[in-house]
């Protein structure tokens, strides 16, 4: 995955317009729009903006490694769909204890659907 991707994919896990961004990182938004598209590659100091802001390493946004650090040469992470974001967006606003009940509502569905028995993911 190119930074172009991964620079667009954090912004919108997190909710937020290319201005908004532009605000909290100090570069114009018609700079991350070029950003976003390919159109232009980050400078040294841009990735440090990006990987300060976003909690990632200079490795993941050029797409060298995972988010939990592992080296790879594919896809630094998941495309979601917007409903997908949208649903993560909404998960990270609940307070610890609603997040808690989601992951039981999530496990109870799984189990009652017998999808749990091939779909093993940990959600903790």
């Amino acid at each position: 995955m190119s930074f172009a991707d991964v620079a667009k994919y954090l912004r919108e896990e997190q909710g937020l317009s290319q201005m908004q961004l532009a605000e909290k990182i100090g570069i114009s938004a018609a700079g991350i729009g070029h950003l976003e598209l390919g159109k232009r590659e980050p400078s040294s100091p841009t990735l440090i903006l990006y990987a300060n802001y976003f909690g990632v390493s200079a490795d993941y946004l050029l797409g060298l490694e995972t988010e939990w650090g592992a080296k790879q040469f594919s896809s630094p992470a998941p495309i979601y769909s917007k409903a997908e974001q949208n649903i993560i967006a909404d998960y990270r606003q609940l307070n610890p204890s609603c997040q808690k009940l989601v992951q039981d509502t999530i496990k109870t569905l799984l189990a009652s659907s017998g999808a749990a028995q091939g779909n093993k993911k940990n959600i903790s």
